[in-house]
């Protein structure tokens, strides 16, 4: 409103300076004489700047268009730039296949973009090392040569890349997983424990899988009590740190067999009470099964403590009980037979009992979650698939 007002006055004022004829001008040519006012010459000349001010204005709108429409090519390259390096570094099978439904030729031969869609879509060891040597892009192929190593089992490649890529980018989530899994890889227990504590920092793994790995950890590294304080169900930690502690051994190896009954567990425990009478051996494993009496490893441990202490009734009892209730298991049968040839002297039964142990299977044993391998003894990897921290007792 303002400058509505003013522009009223300025040209009021002109109006009423011309009409006065304020500063005459007379210009006489060819016989002709024209008389103006100077202030209408100032004011015509201020309307003419004013015009070409106007004119020039399309052609400078028409240079912010071409200048946005390059700006804006060059962010979408940047951002192209920027979802490709993510998804290199981050294995992203998400991102990989938007990119290649959407892939773009725009971008120069050379360049850090075209070497990530090159390695994208045609991934080779010389394009990896191209993108090492490029500040911009070196922990792509970081990556990428990490993966051909870790395939190969090439761990001291692997490593050499993983301390590479520590140097500038130690907080960076796959860096972090990658070294965890090469120092598992070399049994650099010491180092994995360090790692281990920033996977759980970053909030990579869960409570339970960092307290689940750290104890494996800690048994390797022959530190057993603090491995049974963090996982107890595990009964590797009990056993170890029953070894460990001959004083406690029986203790712990109750409170381990209460969380997770396991054979191996039973006889660690029976060989401690070896020294004492059969028939207080019976009394023992009956103190160690206590709190889960119907497990089926309960019912089989109390049934050949039975079977040593020549208690052929009580052994059979607890057998019939397992056979009714859990299927039918080799060490069962097997047992059965002999409590049918020594206990009751009745040798076909024996042979049928033995029989049927050739087709029953053996239900319990150290599982890998991953690949499924059964083995007989625990490990902090699985032997067949090197899984780490994967054999449960099942």
């Amino acid at each position: 409103m303002t400058k509505f007002l003013l522009f009223l006055a300025i040209i009021a004022g002109v109006s009423f300076m011309a009409f006065q004829n304020i500063w005459p001008i007379h210009v006489t040519a060819f016989g002709y004489q024209i008389s103006f006012s100077g202030v209408l010459l100032i004011a015509a000349f201020a309307l003419l700047l004013y015009l070409l001010h106007l004119l020039k204005k399309p052609f400078h709108w028409a240079h912010q268009y071409q200048h946005w429409c390059s700006a804006r090519q060059q962010d979408k390259r940047a951002c192209f730039t920027t979802l490709l390096l993510k998804t290199l570094v981050d294995g992203d099978e998400e991102n990989r296949r938007l990119l290649l439904k959407q892939r773009s030729t725009f971008f120069e031969p050379k360049s850090d973009a075209y070497l990530l869609v090159t390695a994208l879509l045609e991934p080779s060891r010389h394009t990896f090392e191209q993108l090492l040597h490029r500040p911009s892009t070196e922990l792509a192929g970081v990556r990428g040569l990490l993966d051909e190593a870790q395939k190969i089992g090439d761990w001291e490649e692997a490593n050499r890349l993983l301390v590479r890529a520590a140097r500038t980018h130690a907080d960076t989530d796959w860096v972090l997983k990658a070294l965890w899994t090469n120092e598992v890889m070399q049994n650099d227990w010491n180092d994995s424990l360090k790692t281990l504590d920033s996977l759980l920092k970053k909030r990579l793994i869960s409570h339970q899988e960092y307290t689940s790995w750290k104890a494996c950890v800690l048994l390797k590294l022959g530190r057993a009590k603090e491995a049974f304080k963090l996982a107890p169900e595990n009964p590797a930690t009990g056993l170890a740190y029953a070894q460990a502690t001959p004083e406690k051994a029986k203790d712990i190896l109750i409170k381990s067999w209460r969380l997770t009954p396991c054979w191996e567990t039973y006889e660690a425990y029976k060989t401690l009470i070896s020294t004492q009478p059969q028939t207080k051996q019976v009394k023992l494993v009956e103190k160690l099964i206590s709190k889960n009496p119907t497990h089926h490893l309960s019912l089989l441990a109390l049934a050949d403590t039975a079977r040593m202490a020549s208690l052929w009734g009580m052994a059979k009892e607890h057998l019939e009980i397992y056979m009714k209730t859990y299927p039918l298991s080799k060490q069962a049968a097997l047992m059965m037979a002999e409590v049918e040839r020594s206990g009751w002297h009745h040798e076909p039964s024996a042979k049928v009992w033995e029989q049927k142990a050739e087709t029953a299977t053996t239900t319990d044993g150290w599982i890998c979650a991953k690949c499924e391998h059964i083995t007989e003894s625990w490990d902090a990897k699985c032997p067949m698939c090197n899984s780490f921290g994967s054999l449960g007792y099942k």
